[in-house]
């Protein structure tokens, strides 16, 4: 059996959200969880690594920079792809420069989506092996 990647979804929209999840799970080689806001996503970090983690920006109480900040402390390992409805130049740049490996707007394009997990992963595999 070929290697299921751990993904995690952290976005307060439950329908486009659980959505995401199903065409990601389609894969079989993708197992998804989701968090409906960053606190959720910060408690489902600390209990289990993630390969990839698809984080929306704009969420009421924990926003995504908070997350985003959150996982290059405690899981740096993790490939973290933004998606937002608010994606500009500004917010990308600050995004990279706190550690995310992409930033993609939404409405989304699955694959779009797909592609970019796939660098993601193969950064992840990289980064480990030249250590």
């Amino acid at each position: 059996m070929s290697q299921r990647y751990q993904i995690l979804i952290v976005d307060d929209e439950a329908s486009i959200t659980t959505l995401l999840k199903e065409e990601l799970e389609e894969h079989q080689s993708y197992e998804v969880d989701l968090a409906f806001d960053g606190a959720e996503g910060i408690n489902l970090i600390q209990k289990k690594l993630y390969d990839v983690v698809l984080l929306d920006m704009k969420m009421p109480r924990v926003d995504g920079r908070e997350v985003l900040q959150f996982i290059q402390g405690h899981s740096p390992s993790s490939q973290v792809i933004i998606l937002s409805q608010f994606a500009d130049l500004k917010m990308a740049v600050e995004s990279t420069k706190l550690g995310a490996y992409e930033v993609l707007g939404k409405p989304y394009d699955i694959e779009q989506i797909e592609q970019t997990i796939q660098r993601a992963l193969e950064r992840k595999k990289l980064a480990i092996d030249n250590k």
